[in-house]
């Protein structure tokens, strides 16, 4: 089994990747060719934030493996 503390974060291009669904429906609703809705900004967000999340755990993983260490 692996461990939580030895999950390690993917790829930067990952987060990146993930914001493009957002700006694609951001620009088409601002330019007016397309109507954003409530659906589509919830799909992007979630998209986006799943993908957040899942840089964002390793990396208070390892905060917390710091500070419990120079407190050691």
């Amino acid at each position: 089994f692996c461990s939580v503390e030895d999950v390690e974060p993917p790829r930067r291009v990952w987060l990146f990747a993930a914001m493009i669904p957002m700006a694609v429906d951001w620009s088409l609703g601002y330019f007016g060719f397309w109507a954003n809705t409530h659906l589509t900004r919830f799909l992007t967000g979630a998209t986006l934030g799943t993908v957040c999340a899942v840089f964002l755990i390793p990396a208070l993983i390892e905060l917390r493996r710091l500070y419990f260490n120079r407190k050691n």
